[in-house]
């Protein structure tokens, strides 16, 4: 599905695609194993009263794939999604090209993965929910809990992260961390 208009109440299942375009709007969607693409303009913001949701719970990607990507000086967005999943399934959030995501909360079984001019901000990693920062990609203000755990690949960059209770920066090769904050790990 190629939305440059509107699309209402549309369940993506495995193996669908739906490209959210620049002028386009989602309202009641469901992410449900298939891949949502946010592109270059392109906004979405999750709201947990219904009127943006990605599975049959408000705003968690819990099965299913979300790319945001955008272009150099348009961006796609997304903001204050929930990444998760249990046994074989998972909520992946993939952030690139010039893609940004705001305030991802990234819980087990969730995997969020900024590379390639993606930017992440103010995302929270919680009890075994993952964030890669891959080549080109670039975290801020993240905070880490509970067994979360934030990976800085080579030539990822994290700034001013936060690591509480138990939560895990790792900085692989030639990986960045500036301004880390760690309190009771």
């Amino acid at each position: 599905q190629d939305v440059y208009g509107t699309a209402v109440s549309t369940t993506v299942n495995n193996g669908g695609t739906q490209l959210l375009q620049m002028t386009g709007t989602l309202s009641k969607n469901v992410l449900a194993g298939g891949t949502q693409y946010i592109e270059a303009g392109a906004s979405l913001t999750a709201d947990a009263s219904g009127a943006t949701t990605l599975t049959t719970q408000a705003a968690v990607i819990s099965n299913g794939t979300q790319i945001i990507s955008g272009s150099n000086g348009s961006n796609g967005t997304a903001t204050g999604f929930i990444l998760s999943g249990t046994g074989t399934t998972s909520g992946v959030q993939i952030v690139q090209s010039y893609g940004v995501a705001v305030s991802t909360e990234i819980d087990a079984g969730g995997t969020q993965v900024i590379s390639a001019y993606g930017t992440a901000v103010s995302a929270q990693v919680n009890n075994d929910g993952v964030q890669k920062i891959e080549s080109s990609g670039v975290a801020s203000n993240t905070e880490i809990n509970n067994s979360g755990t934030q990976v800085i690949s080579a030539y990822g960059t994290a700034v001013s992260a936060q690591v509480n209770n138990g939560g895990v920066q790792k900085i692989e090769s030639s990986g960045v961390a500036s301004n880390t904050e760690i309190n009771n790990s």
